[in-house]
């Protein structure tokens, strides 16, 4: 036999828990004990929470004493979290070893940093410190301070091919000894030395004489000037014959500067500068830039 009883309400004696039964569920009011609570994908029973999901109505859910979960959508935690994997932005990360950074970093801008004695452009660096590198590239025009005055930048040196002959009693541009030279800085020096050899057909007044000069043979351009010394007179005639060295520290006052031999004979007579003989050179000329 079936019994049924039907109540709307049940009330404990000592008035401490009243439970209301509606058409749609029951109302405890009190403490209600059960080995499993139920609804939807969610239970509540003596192992824990089984919850599919949490719906934070209103006001921040604390889980525990080191976590919560804010209404604004946010989480906070005292403790570690652990997790394959994290997305968002890192911005406001902090403490994260670099050894432990891998894959490929994204660029950061240094415009705002502070601190390091160094102000950040968009193609330069400019600092009041020290800066040290393995290497540096690049146009390094307007550094200073990098070498002490009397350096020697660059050493051009050009010979003379083959004998230069005149006759002429007035200095001929000797082609094959003119060398130009191109400055780093127009404040720079140039160190010109040229060794010449020369033989003089005729007595002693017919003397070969050489020059140096830069841009053109001009006497308003000349440094230098000098004479074969030595003279012999035997069974091939009389002739005279020495080697000049020309040394001059020329300040060109720009960029560009072109040096020239001037060559010559006393009274008319027939001259030779000569060229180079085998392997040897008898004429040449060296110009040196120094730095200031």
């Amino acid at each position: 036999m079936t019994s049924e009883i039907r109540v709307n309400k049940l009330t404990n004696r000592s008035g401490l828990t009243t439970t209301t039964f509606t058409n749609s569920g029951v109302d405890v009011v009190g403490v209600a004990t059960a080995f499993n609570f139920k609804t939807g994908t969610s239970n509540l029973h003596n192992l824990g929470i089984e919850i599919a999901g949490i719906n934070v109505l209103g006001a921040d859910t604390p889980i525990g004493t080191g976590s919560t979960i804010y209404d604004d959508g946010g989480a906070r935690f005292s403790g570690v979290v652990t997790a394959t994997s994290f997305s968002g932005s890192g911005a406001n990360l902090t403490s994260l070893p670099a050894a432990n950074l891998t894959g490929a970093l994204p660029a950061i801008s240094g415009a705002n940093l502070t601190g390091v004695g160094a102000s950040f452009g968009n193609s330069s660096i400019n600092t009041s410190g020290i800066i040290t590198a393995t290497s540096f590239h690049g146009n390094g025009a307007n550094l200073t301070g990098i070498g002490a005055t009397g350096t020697i930048i660059q050493t051009i040196r050009k010979s003379l091919a083959s004998n230069f002959v005149t006759s002429s009693t007035s200095f001929q541009d000797v082609t094959g000894l003119t060398q130009a030279i191109t400055l780093s800085n127009a404040n720079n020096k140039v160190i010109v030395t040229a060794c010449l050899a020369m033989v003089g057909y005729g007595d002693r007044d017919r003397r070969p004489v050489t020059a140096l000069f830069h841009t053109n043979t001009s006497s308003s351009n000349q440094f230098t000037e000098m004479y074969a010394g030595e003279y012999h007179t035997g069974d091939s005639g009389s002739y005279s014959y020495g080697g000049h060295t020309h040394y001059v520290i020329d300040t060109p006052g720009s960029t560009s500067r072109t040096y020239k031999i001037g060559f010559k004979g006393l009274d008319g007579s027939t001259v030779h500068l000569y060229g180079k003989t085998g392997n040897v050179d008898m004429s040449y000329i060296v110009l040196q830039e120094i730095s200031q």
